[in-house]
């Protein structure tokens, strides 16, 4: 003879087993999934330091490269305006013919220059926006993968008081539901 009572602790023994079971996976699912999420978002930092670096190395390379060709532009423009002065002086010109020549000299090196410059500010600009894209990149790989939730003990006990409702109603009927405080509606 089987008596309800021991038929209730045994399926509520049977229903805390599995559902502590559950939990287990379920943990063991979490701290997967979570060790993946943080895999990520440290695989998404390490590409923004290198992205960054490669925009700020390049940043500089062409900040020199404008400098160079900046230096190289007023370098011709004195050579020019001194190969001008040279020549009038060896042939005996002066006056305003010279002074416009190397006027116009002055003014062809100046918008050289300006040209220059302007590019130059054009490249950084575009880096600039390059790295702006390049940190929404970095936001975007991180939060690609969603942060797992812990599953808490609290969804386990819930379980378990559910599973020994139902183990207790399908092995003894109505007897196992009042045994635990139950009745069937």
């Amino acid at each position: 003879m089987c008596f309800p009572g021991a038929l209730a602790a045994g399926t509520f023994g049977l229903g805390l087993a599995s559902s502590m079971a559950q939990y287990g996976a379920a943990q063991s699912n979490y701290a997967a999934a979570l060790g993946q999420y943080n895999q990520n978002y440290q695989n998404a930092l390490a590409e923004g330091r290198e992205a960054d670096l490669a925009s700020t190395t390049r940043q500089m390379q062409e900040a020199k490269a404008y400098s160079q060709k900046d230096h190289l532009a007023a370098l011709e423009g004195a050579q020019k305006q001194a190969q001008v002065a040279a020549a009038a002086a060896s042939n005996g010109e002066a006056g305003n013919v010279v002074t416009d020549l190397t006027a116009s000299i002055a003014n062809q090196i100046a918008e050289k220059r300006a040209t220059l410059e302007s590019n130059y500010k054009d490249t950084v600009s575009q880096i600039q926006m390059q790295k702006q894209n390049q940190v929404l990149e970095e936001q975007m790989r991180i939060t690609g993968v969603s942060q797992p939730i812990d599953p808490g003990i609290g969804s386990t006990l819930v379980n378990v008081g559910s599973d020994a409702v139902k183990a207790a109603g399908t092995t003894s009927g109505q007897a196992g539901l009042s045994t635990i405080g139950l009745s069937a509606m």
